[in-house]
């Protein structure tokens, strides 16, 4: 249990530490392992339909048929906190 703790603590230390101004590329959020699918995996797929939903707030900067998305750190933070219900934790 006490494993449990301090691996919520330092995920809630590394979502603190989020540039709310910074730009997240779909690679990137799944290399640091925010976005995960019901079986506690990364998932690009999982990501993609969050954005999709309206879950997660993005920015689509791609032309024609092929989006490319980028997500906010202040968006990014908002969403785990949510997601996570962090708020009592902090």
């Amino acid at each position: 249990m006490k494993e449990n703790v301090a691996t919520l603590r330092e995920r809630i230390k590394e979502i603190n530490a989020i540039n709310d101004d910074a730009l997240f590329d779909p690679k990137k959020l799944v290399k640091m392992r925010v976005i995960i699918n019901t079986q506690l995996k990364p998932s690009v797929f999982t990501l993609y339909r969050l954005i999709k939903s309206g879950k997660l707030k993005s920015t689509n900067i791609g032309t024609g048929k092929k989006p490319r998305y980028y997500v906010k750190g202040k968006e990014l933070k908002k969403f785990l906190i949510d997601r996570y219900q962090l708020q009592e934790i902090n």
